[in-house]
């Protein structure tokens, strides 16, 4: 989870459409890791977060509310591709 919460900070990378160039400017979610750390989210927990429990975990800037839940519905699509993959070939019915 934290892995993911650093992903999203790389220089260059995007969430929301808007490109991240430094760690230190608005765009940088990395700094809320001590903070999913402390209120013990991962896992099936990450995937149940909502807009208002990351309010009440303390991100307060609306914007990197918006900005999490994007990438959080990023991952979950990208996390039920994987779990629905369909078979590389056919069973062999005999």
């Amino acid at each position: 989870m934290l892995q993911w919460l650093f992903s999203l900070t790389q220089p260059g990378s995007h969430a929301g459409g808007v490109a991240k160039e430094d760690t230190d400017g608005p765009g940088y979610l990395g700094q809320y890791a001590t903070l999913f750390e402390r209120h013990h989210i991962s896992g099936k927990s990450l995937f149940l977060l909502t807009s208002d429990d990351l309010l009440q975990m303390g991100v307060l800037s609306t914007g990197h509310r918006k900005e999490l839940m994007e990438e959080l519905d990023s991952l979950k699509r990208n996390n039920f591709r994987l779990l629905h993959f369909p078979p590389l070939q056919q069973p062999v019915r005999g």
